[in-house]
Order: C-alpha cells, then sequence, then structure tokens
C-alpha cells in the first residue's frame, strides 16, 4: 500500500512493497513531496477496474497512477507546480487520507 501523510504543510507520498520497483530500480520506497497548498482537492474514488493502467508515471504529463486493481484508491489533484497535476494511489482509507488532507487544506483557505 501506499502510504500518504500530511507532515508540516507537506503532502507525503511513499510507495513501497511491490509498487516500488516500477518507480526506482533500488529496494528503497520512492517518495514525492509538496506543499499542501499546492493540493486543490483531494477525493475517495473507485477502485480501477481490469482495463485500467494500474501503473502509470508521467512527468509530462503530469500523472501519476501507483494502484491496484480492486483496493481502495485516493485522487489527489495539484495546481501544477510540482511534477505531478494529478495523483490515483491505493490507500488503506482513502476516506481517512482524504479527510486529512482537506483539514490541512482549510488551514490554507480551501
Amino acid at each position: 500500500m501506499i502510504d500518504v501523510q500530511v507532515n508540516g504543510g507537506f503532502l507525503e507520498v511513499v510507495v513501497t512493497d511491490g509498487d516500488a520497483l516500477l518507480l526506482t530500480s533500488s529496494r528503497e520506497p520512492w517518495k514525492v513531496t509538496v506543499p499542501v497548498e499546492h493540493v486543490t482537492r483531494a477525493t475517495p474514488a473507485k477502485p480501477l477496474g481490469f482495463a485500467s493502467k494500474k501503473h502509470v508515471l508521467d512527468s509530462r504529463g503530469g500523472l501519476l497512477v501507483c494502484a491496484r486493481r480492486g483496493e481502495p484508491v485516493i485522487e489527489i489533484y495539484l495546481d501544477g507546480r510540482d511534477l505531478f497535476r494529478f495523483m490515483t494511489l491505493s490507500v488503506r482509507d482513502p476516506q481517512d487520507t482524504a479527510a486529512t488532507i482537506r483539514g490541512a487544506l482549510r488551514q490554507y483557505g480551501r
């Protein structure tokens, strides 16, 4: 599973387990950190279906998809000032993760 945390004004995404092999050649977790103020929206989403691509790393298009089919997913939208504009991630509890991010966004008047 992917770990998504809000820590000190930053959204931290850590990809581990088998998903990390698609993002890095080492066994270390792959991480991306963006300021919370760059997040525009975070919402729980439907699990990916069979026809969906479950792993996409497209920095030119601003897209990161790292999700397992049939598992809970969160969609995070960013304002375009970072490497990604949109992330779809498998997380243990998308409702709780989205609520945590929305709580942090309230501090920035969003």
